[in-house]
Protein backbone atom coordinates (compact mmCIF):
# COMPACT_ATOMS: atom_id res chain seq x y z
CA UNK A 1 0.00 0.00 0.00
CA UNK A 2 1.24 3.83 -0.09
CA UNK A 3 2.27 3.86 3.57
CA UNK A 4 4.50 0.69 3.03
CA UNK A 5 6.15 1.72 -0.47
CA UNK A 6 6.46 5.24 0.18
CA UNK A 7 6.83 5.95 3.91
CA UNK A 8 8.13 2.64 5.15
CA UNK A 9 10.64 1.47 3.22
CA UNK A 10 11.69 5.12 2.48
CA UNK A 11 12.79 5.08 6.38
CA UNK A 12 14.32 2.17 5.67
CA UNK A 13 11.85 -0.30 6.56
CA UNK A 14 12.89 -3.63 8.41
CA UNK A 15 16.37 -3.58 6.78
CA UNK A 16 18.26 -1.53 9.46
CA UNK A 17 17.77 -4.12 13.12
CA UNK A 18 14.92 -4.51 14.75
CA UNK A 19 14.58 -0.96 17.16
CA UNK A 20 14.99 1.16 13.88
CA UNK A 21 12.31 -1.33 12.17
CA UNK A 22 9.79 -0.52 14.93
CA UNK A 23 10.56 3.25 15.18
CA UNK A 24 10.11 3.27 11.28
CA UNK A 25 6.63 1.66 12.05
CA UNK A 26 5.83 4.17 14.28
CA UNK A 27 6.77 7.02 12.04
CA UNK A 28 5.02 5.88 9.43
CA UNK A 29 1.54 5.52 11.42
CA UNK A 30 2.43 8.65 12.98
CA UNK A 31 2.66 10.30 9.30
CA UNK A 32 -0.46 8.67 8.12
CA UNK A 33 -2.59 9.79 10.84
CA UNK A 34 -1.01 13.43 9.99
CA UNK A 35 -1.65 13.10 6.57
CA UNK A 36 -5.58 12.54 7.36
CA UNK A 37 -5.67 15.45 9.32
CA UNK A 38 -3.97 18.30 11.06
CA UNK A 39 -5.73 17.35 14.47
CA UNK A 40 -4.32 15.19 17.68
CA UNK A 41 -7.46 12.66 17.12
CA UNK A 42 -5.80 11.92 14.03
CA UNK A 43 -2.44 11.80 15.77
CA UNK A 44 -3.32 9.38 18.10
CA UNK A 45 -5.42 7.43 15.49
CA UNK A 46 -1.75 6.84 13.89
CA UNK A 47 -0.15 6.34 16.84
CA UNK A 48 -2.31 3.45 18.02
CA UNK A 49 -1.55 1.66 14.95
CA UNK A 50 1.29 1.81 15.44
CA UNK A 51 1.72 0.87 18.72
CA UNK A 52 -0.48 -2.38 16.90
CA UNK A 53 1.94 -2.61 14.41
CA UNK A 54 5.05 -2.81 17.18
CA UNK A 55 3.37 -4.99 19.41
CA UNK A 56 2.27 -7.39 16.72
CA UNK A 57 5.77 -7.21 15.16
CA UNK A 58 7.03 -8.37 18.61
CA UNK A 59 4.39 -11.01 18.91
CA UNK A 60 5.81 -12.67 15.69
CA UNK A 61 9.37 -12.36 16.44
CA UNK A 62 9.21 -13.53 20.02
CA UNK A 63 6.20 -16.60 19.95
CA UNK A 64 5.99 -18.01 16.62
CA UNK A 65 9.20 -19.07 14.38
CA UNK A 66 9.58 -17.20 10.77
CA UNK A 67 8.38 -20.18 8.97
CA UNK A 68 5.55 -20.70 11.23
CA UNK A 69 3.70 -17.03 11.18
CA UNK A 70 1.14 -17.76 8.97
CA UNK A 71 0.56 -21.83 9.98
CA UNK A 72 0.25 -20.58 13.62
CA UNK A 73 -1.67 -17.21 13.74
CA UNK A 74 -4.44 -18.79 11.95
CA UNK A 75 -4.70 -22.42 13.77
CA UNK A 76 -7.77 -22.55 15.58
CA UNK A 77 -8.51 -20.83 19.22
CA UNK A 78 -5.95 -18.69 19.45
CA UNK A 79 -6.28 -17.03 15.92
CA UNK A 80 -9.52 -16.90 16.25
CA UNK A 81 -9.21 -14.67 19.69
CA UNK A 82 -5.96 -13.14 17.99
CA UNK A 83 -8.70 -12.13 15.32
CA UNK A 84 -11.50 -10.65 18.15
CA UNK A 85 -8.34 -9.03 19.73
CA UNK A 86 -7.25 -6.90 16.62
CA UNK A 87 -11.30 -6.22 15.81
CA UNK A 88 -11.17 -4.58 19.74
CA UNK A 89 -8.73 -2.76 19.44
CA UNK A 90 -9.41 -1.28 15.88
CA UNK A 91 -12.59 -0.49 16.80
CA UNK A 92 -10.88 1.36 19.67
CA UNK A 93 -8.87 3.06 17.37
CA UNK A 94 -11.54 4.21 15.01
CA UNK A 95 -12.86 6.50 17.54
CA UNK A 96 -10.16 8.65 17.08
CA UNK A 97 -10.02 8.96 13.70
CA UNK A 98 -14.25 9.14 13.52
CA UNK A 99 -14.90 12.02 15.90
CA UNK A 100 -14.93 15.50 15.19
CA UNK A 101 -12.07 16.49 17.76
CA UNK A 102 -10.10 15.16 20.71
CA UNK A 103 -12.59 15.75 23.01
CA UNK A 104 -15.46 13.75 21.53
CA UNK A 105 -12.92 11.08 20.66
CA UNK A 106 -12.75 10.33 24.46
CA UNK A 107 -16.65 10.84 25.23
CA UNK A 108 -17.41 8.45 22.64
CA UNK A 109 -14.74 6.16 24.00
CA UNK A 110 -16.00 5.95 27.42
CA UNK A 111 -19.75 5.25 26.33
CA UNK A 112 -18.18 2.89 24.34
CA UNK A 113 -16.43 1.03 27.09
CA UNK A 114 -17.92 1.76 30.27
CA UNK A 115 -21.69 1.66 28.97
CA UNK A 116 -24.27 4.66 29.08
CA UNK A 117 -24.72 7.36 26.84
CA UNK A 118 -22.20 10.14 25.30
CA UNK A 119 -22.88 13.93 25.08
CA UNK A 120 -22.93 13.55 21.87
CA UNK A 121 -25.96 11.80 21.44
CA UNK A 122 -26.27 8.49 20.16
CA UNK A 123 -24.91 7.53 17.03
CA UNK A 124 -27.25 4.29 16.01
CA UNK A 125 -30.73 4.24 16.66
CA UNK A 126 -31.83 1.03 19.16
CA UNK A 127 -32.79 -0.95 16.21
CA UNK A 128 -29.65 -0.47 14.39
CA UNK A 129 -27.73 -1.14 17.46
CA UNK A 130 -29.91 -4.40 17.36
CA UNK A 131 -28.58 -5.08 13.87
CA UNK A 132 -24.68 -4.56 14.39
CA UNK A 133 -24.95 -6.99 17.24
CA UNK A 134 -26.51 -9.33 15.56
CA UNK A 135 -24.72 -9.34 12.19
CA UNK A 136 -21.01 -8.36 13.73
CA UNK A 137 -20.70 -12.66 14.78
CA UNK A 138 -22.35 -13.51 11.70
CA UNK A 139 -19.39 -11.30 9.99
CA UNK A 140 -16.64 -12.40 11.74
CA UNK A 141 -17.35 -15.60 11.36
CA UNK A 142 -17.95 -15.55 7.61
CA UNK A 143 -14.64 -13.95 7.53
CA UNK A 144 -12.85 -16.17 9.25
CA UNK A 145 -14.05 -19.36 7.36
CA UNK A 146 -13.06 -17.18 3.95
CA UNK A 147 -9.45 -15.88 5.06
CA UNK A 148 -7.79 -18.21 2.13
CA UNK A 149 -10.48 -17.62 -0.22
CA UNK A 150 -10.76 -14.46 -2.21
CA UNK A 151 -13.26 -12.59 -3.05
CA UNK A 152 -12.83 -13.44 -6.81
CA UNK A 153 -12.73 -16.98 -6.56
CA UNK A 154 -16.28 -17.00 -4.83
CA UNK A 155 -17.71 -14.69 -7.30
CA UNK A 156 -16.21 -16.85 -10.57
CA UNK A 157 -18.35 -19.54 -8.73
CA UNK A 158 -21.40 -17.84 -9.03
CA UNK A 159 -23.12 -18.10 -12.30
CA UNK A 160 -23.07 -15.20 -14.43
CA UNK A 161 -26.86 -14.60 -14.54
CA UNK A 162 -26.67 -14.27 -10.52
CA UNK A 163 -24.45 -12.11 -10.72
CA UNK A 164 -25.72 -9.42 -13.01
CA UNK A 165 -28.64 -9.51 -10.27
CA UNK A 166 -26.70 -9.37 -7.64
CA UNK A 167 -24.83 -6.60 -8.81
CA UNK A 168 -27.76 -4.77 -10.81
CA UNK A 169 -29.48 -4.76 -6.99
CA UNK A 170 -26.80 -3.41 -5.30
CA UNK A 171 -26.38 -0.60 -8.05
CA UNK A 172 -30.18 -0.14 -7.70
CA UNK A 173 -29.33 0.07 -3.63
CA UNK A 174 -26.86 2.50 -3.77
CA UNK A 175 -28.69 5.25 -6.01
CA UNK A 176 -32.31 4.64 -4.36
CA UNK A 177 -30.38 4.49 -0.45
CA UNK A 178 -31.61 7.38 1.35
CA UNK A 179 -28.35 9.15 3.15
CA UNK A 180 -27.22 12.57 4.34
CA UNK A 181 -25.19 14.94 2.67
CA UNK A 182 -21.50 14.63 4.72
CA UNK A 183 -18.51 16.61 4.03
CA UNK A 184 -15.44 14.91 2.70
CA UNK A 185 -13.46 13.42 5.23
CA UNK A 186 -10.12 15.18 4.16
CA UNK A 187 -11.85 18.90 3.54
CA UNK A 188 -9.32 20.69 6.02
CA UNK A 189 -6.63 20.05 3.85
Amino acid sequence: SWLRDYLYISLGGNRKGRLRTQINLMLTMLLGGLWHGASWHFVIWGCLHGIFLIVENGYKQLFIGKSAIRKDTSAGARGFLLALLTFALLNVSWMFFRATDLSSSFILLKAMTLGGSSDLGSLLAPSEITIVFLLTPVLMTTHWFMRNTSLEAIAARIPWGLRALIISFMIISLVLAPGEDRAFIYFQF
